[in-house]
């Protein structure tokens, strides 16, 4: 390696440790990965299975239609970087297997060149270090501060499927709470990309997700509510955003209604808003979902 990418792969790794999200680590990355490999499209998917790249984690100069084309490529068969003639793309594609550092594969990043002499033997070489680099990065199971939870994929009947490297735990297994909530949100194409969740023995877990194979992959981890809130409170204000009254709050946790107007005077103040309509719109700004 020369000097000049022996400088991008340090400043790459600067970027990784980094603190910002993977989406906005990857763009940057990117950028920084095209000073020496002199792409003109690039595309980096996730959460491969079976061979085939699921869900776009981010794309520049390749339309839908190309990128369909290039999700059939038999990614699974390779270990290492490779090239690639896509006429659908009308350009040479380099294609570069993402690996977390147990071997598992997690994505992989195409590249276009519309002059196939572009891409050279010496990218190919600098691309394979890429492989280990970037696996952690777009990996859905192994999202930073989550490496201590559970995860599956949830199926849209509610089933579930083992995900490598990680148990599913009492909430993720076939139909259990969580597993169906879920599968219900993306029913109704409500799921969002992070939300909490009470458990029904009043715990409170942070949930992430991502696109799977055939369904999405669902990590969670028992975690304090954000904003400052007691699970008792988070828990109140979920069903508040349901439209429920103190008094039907307070059969369904098994406390009094004036025990619940207290709770909701705590959440206001934690919240920093005047009343309930406020707290519903800050509750789903925080990632809260209304509580059955």
């Amino acid at each position: 390696m020369d000097d000049r990418e022996i400088d991008v792969l340090v400043e790459v790794g600067a970027i990784l440790g980094g603190g910002e999200n993977a989406v906005a680590r990857a763009e940057e990355i990117v950028a920084v990965l095209g000073t020496v490999i002199p792409w003109d499209a690039v595309a980096i998917c996730n959460r491969v299975r079976d061979g085939t790249p699921s869900s776009i984690f981010l794309a520049h100069g390749f339309t839908d239609r190309v990128l369909h084309a290039l999700w059939q490529l038999p990614v699974r068969y390779r270990s290492q970087c490779w090239r690639t003639s896509s006429v659908a793309a009308g350009r040479e594609i380099l294609v570069v297997p993402l690996q977390t550092k147990s071997g598992r594969m997690s994505g992989v990043l195409f590249a276009g060149f519309r002059d196939p002499d572009d891409l050279t033997d010496r990218h190919l070489e600098f691309a394979v270090l890429l492989c280990r680099m970037l696996g952690g990065l777009v990996d859905p199971v192994g999202v930073p501060g989550h490496r201590g939870g559970h995860a599956a994929e949830v199926l849209p009947d509610g089933g579930t499927r083992a995900v490598p490297e990680r148990d599913a735990g009492e909430w993720l297994r076939p139909h259990a709470p969580l597993s169906r909530l879920v599968a219900r949100m993306v029913g109704d194409s409500r799921l969002p990309r992070l939300f909490w969740w009470p458990d029904p023995v009043g715990e409170f877990h942070r949930v992430t997700t991502a696109a799977g194979g055939s369904g999405v992959v669902v990590i969670e981890t028992v975690a304090e509510p954000p904003g400052g809130l007691s699970a008792r409170e988070a828990q109140v204000l979920a069903m508040v955003m349901t439209g429920r009254t103190n008094q039907q709050i307070g059969r369904a946790l098994f406390i009094a209604p004036a025990t619940v107007a207290k709770h909701l005077s705590r959440i206001f103040t934690k919240l920093g808003v005047p009343g309930r309509a406020g707290a519903v719109n800050k509750a789903a700004a925080l990632g809260f979902v209304p509580l059955d």
